[in-house]
C-alpha cells in the first residue's frame, strides 16, 4: 500500500528539495502500510506535512517529522486544524533536528571497512548450507562498498530504529551488521528485492539472492545450536521484534 496524495498536497510538497521529497514520500508510504493507521489517516498526515514544511519560512523535511504528523493526526481524531497546531507546536520545540549526520558518515565508513569481514561471514554460512558462497557474497560485498547497504537503512528504516542499528553495529561490529541485515531483510522482503534489482545490471540474479537469504532466515530461526544462531540469534531476534512492532509489513 501507498499513501494517497491529493493534487493540492502534491503541489505543496513540490516545494521540497528532491532529496527531502523522496524521503518524505518513502516515509509516508510506510505509514500507509500500517494497519493501525491506514490510508485515510495517512492522507491527513500528508496534508499536515504539506502545510508545515518546505514552504516559505517553513523548515525543510527531516525524517521523524512523519511520526510527529502521525501522532498529531491520531490524537486530533480527524480535526485537521488541531492536528496542524499540534504538529507545529512540536516543531517549535526543535525536536526534529536533522538526522545524525556525523554519526551517519561514521556508520557508512564502518560498513565499508567491515565489508570484507561480512562477506566472509556470509560465505561461511552458505558453505554450511552446502551452497556456493559466491552467489550471495559477491553482490553483498558490492552493496556495502557502493553504500547500497547503508542507504537501504537510511531510506526506509524509521528514524528511531536507525539509532538502534547504529548502536548494534558500534557494539558488535561485523556480527551486528549481520544480525541487523538479516532482520531488516526479513521484515522488508519486497523493498530489499528492489535494492537487489539495482545490482542486476552487474550480472547477479536478485531472485537467487532472495532464495538464498530465505534459507539463512530459516537456519537462523530454526537451526538451534548452529554457530551463527548462537552468535547472531539474540541480536537478530531483538531487532526483528522491534521492526515488527514499528512496521505493519507482513513477513
Amino acid at each position: 500500500g501507498t499513501c494517497a496524495w491529493t493534487d493540492a498536497i502534491r503541489d505543496r510538497l513540490a516545494q521540497c528539495g528532491d532529496d527531502d521529497k523522496r524521503q518524505l514520500k518513502v516515509d509516508l508510504n510506510r505509514l500507509g502500510t500500517e494497519e493501525s493507521f491506514g490510508q485515510e489517516q495517512c492522507t491527513q498526515a500528508a496534508a499536515v506535512l504539506a502545510a508545515g514544511v518546505c514552504g516559505p519560512n517553513k523548515p525543510p523535511y527531516y525524517q521523524g517529522m512523519d511520526e510527529v504528523a502521525k501522532v498529531a493526526v491520531t490524537a486530533s481524531r480527524g480535526h485537521f486544524q488541531k492536528a496542524q497546531e499540534q504538529f507545529e507546536r512540536v516543531l517549535r520545540l526543535q525536536v526534529c533536528a536533522p538526522p545524525e549526520q556525523e554519526l551517519w558518515v561514521k556508520f557508512m565508513q564502518l560498513t565499508r571497512s567491515l565489508s570484507g569481514k561480512i562477506s566472509e561471514e556470509f560465505g561461511n554460512m552458505m558453505q554450511a548450507l552446502g551452497r556456493q558462497p559466491t552467489a550471495f557474497v559477491d553482490p553483498l560485498h558490492m552493496m556495502m562498498m557502493q553504500d547500497e547497504w547503508s542507504f537501504m537503512f537510511r531510506d526506509w528504516l524509521p528514524l528511531v530504529y536507525r539509532q538502534e542499528v547504529f548502536t548494534l553495529v558500534q557494539k558488535d561490529g561485523a556480527d551486528g551488521i549481520v544480525a541487523a541485515t538479516l532482520a531488516i531483510v526479513q521484515a522488508h522482503r519486497a523493498l530489499f528485492s528492489k535494492v537487489l534489482n539495482r545490482l542486476s545490471s552487474k550480472g547477479f540474479s536478485s531472485a537467487d539472492m532472495m532464495a538464498l537469504t530465505g534459507e539463512l532466515f530459516k537456519e537462523i530461526c530454526l537451526g538451534k545450536g548452529t554457530p551463527w544462531q548462537s552468535r547472531y540469534g539474540k541480536s537478530y531476534d531483538r531487532f526483528l521484534k522491534k521492526l515488527k512492532e514499528t512496521t505493519a509489513r507482513k513477513l
